[in-house]
């Protein structure tokens, strides 16, 4: 037993004294990133920003050995090194960060779905669906529409939810957006309407999948909640 913990011992100790060391291990963190990019998988992404962040701080474990073994010298290409990894990906997962939640779907052929229409719509449709999509300016943007009014007891507000997993799509983003955005008094040609502005985060632009739209009340005096109507969209993400 001894002997099989000495060799393990003795590597630690050379893989936090030898500056170059923790730094190598960056070369198959960067092979897991690709392997997701290529795969288009999200876990793998996770792996990889989780393993990451732990090699940086091994490295950084590192450099504080070096100054307690008067090899202070190391530190800095330790750092920079490091440094200049985290921002490089930092600046990937800023401006652009790998996003695959709809790649992998399929849309089901026995599920009615409606698509967003990029028109006023017409008061028959919102007589029908209650709640109704309109394209936004980008992919993953969207415009709602309903024939029900906001009052001063109640507020509007919607939900997305994908229909293969049943998961809230950006809950917190859309419920706050709808319920600042939404408002009443808009002119429609045999009265008014109250429209909104939403954006949903899961997915990219082009892989789109199912979602069932929910449109909810709020009624401020009961602290309560209730759904109103609910229709099936075909939607994908927002590219951030």
């Amino acid at each position: 037993m001894l002997n099989s913990i000495i060799p393990i011992k003795s590597f630690i100790n050379s893989y936090f004294k030898v500056w170059w060391k923790p730094l190598t291990g960056f070369i198959p963190i960067v092979g897991i990133f690709f392997l997701g990019i290529v795969l288009e998988r999200d876990f793998i992404i996770d792996i990889f920003l989780s393993c990451l962040l732990l090699n940086a701080i091994c490295v950084l474990i590192s450099a504080v050995i070096q100054i307690f073994i008067s090899k202070w010298f190391w530190l800095f290409p330790q750092i920079i090194i490091t440094i200049m990894l985290l921002f490089f990906f930092g600046f990937v997962f800023l401006f652009s960060p790998p996003d695959y939640y709809a790649n992998h779907k399929t849309i089901p052929s026995n599920i009615k779905y409606e698509i967003p229409i990029e028109l006023t719509p017409s008061e028959k449709l919102l007589k029908k669906q209650h709640v109704v999509l309109g394209v936004g300016m980008q992919p993953g943007i969207y415009l709602f529409f309903t024939d029900y009014k906001e009052t001063a007891d109640s507020k509007l507000y919607l939900k997305a939810v994908d229909i293969d997993n049943n998961n809230l799509l950006s809950p917190e983003d859309i419920k706050s957006s709808t319920l600042l955005r939404s408002r009443s008094g808009w002119n429609f040609p045999k009265g008014n309407f109250t429209c909104g502005q939403f954006t949903i985060y899961e997915g990219d632009w082009g892989y789109k999948y199912i979602a069932r739209i929910e449109l909810w009340s709020f009624n401020i005096k009961r602290n309560e909640d209730r759904k109103l109507a609910e229709v099936n969209y075909l939607i994908e993400g927002w590219q951030r």
